[in-house]
């Protein structure tokens, strides 16, 4: 291992100031050569704005999808289509849309209890548009395929298809109502 040199207290650096600290080389490479690095070539930075131009228009073409599509879910649900282009509003529209309340809008910034209501609002998704677990799990898993598939499917909305009038979605739980039978009537002998 060499040993290092030490500068005289009165000496001066390149710049004019003056030197007082202990330089070394090791096997005849100066330490500042450590830390050197390499700038990006010409066709480095080239590659790289091209990843992120094409990123770009990945995620603005997406967006442009997933407007188009809840747009048109919100229309065959029976609501004004520009209720889809409002942050927030959107979800609150959507969530009444699959049977559920508005305010569960709320609980959906709670890190945790957002994927549970995430869930359960697909799940009334699909039961408001008359499909079932597969489709719910597809609006979980594959998103933008399975919200194109449902705005530009044949599906419909239960409540605009006119199988519901007094609320969203049919009841999930039905009660059964009380049927009034009368008694059985004896002839007469």
């Amino acid at each position: 291992m060499p040993v290092p040199e030490l500068i005289n207290e009165g000496q001066m650096d390149m710049d004019g100031m003056p030197v007082s600290e202990l330089y070394m080389e090791m096997e005849g490479m100066p330490m500042d050569d450590y830390y050197a690095t390499s700038a990006p070539t010409g066709g480095e930075v080239a590659m790289m704005a091209g990843l992120g131009i094409v990123w770009f228009i990945f995620v603005f073409g997406m967006l442009a999808i997933m407007i188009v599509a809840f747009w048109k879910i919100f229309t065959k649900a029976g609501e004004k289509g520009w209720k889809s282009l409002i942050p927030f509003y959107n979800t609150w529209v959507l969530l009444e849309i699959s049977g559920k309340p508005g305010w569960w809008l709320f609980l959906m910034f709670i890190p945790f209890v957002n994927f549970v209501i995430m869930i359960l609002m697909y799940i009334g998704l699909s039961k408001s548009f008359g499909k079932g677990i597969g489709y719910t799990l597809g609006l979980i898993f594959l998103s933008p395929i399975f919200f194109l598939m449902l705005a530009f499917g044949n599906a419909k909305h239960l409540k605009t298809a006119g199988e519901s009038e007094s609320g969203n979605i049919p009841p999930q739980n039905p009660t059964p109502t009380p049927t009034q039978e009368t008694p059985p009537q004896n002839p007469t002998v």
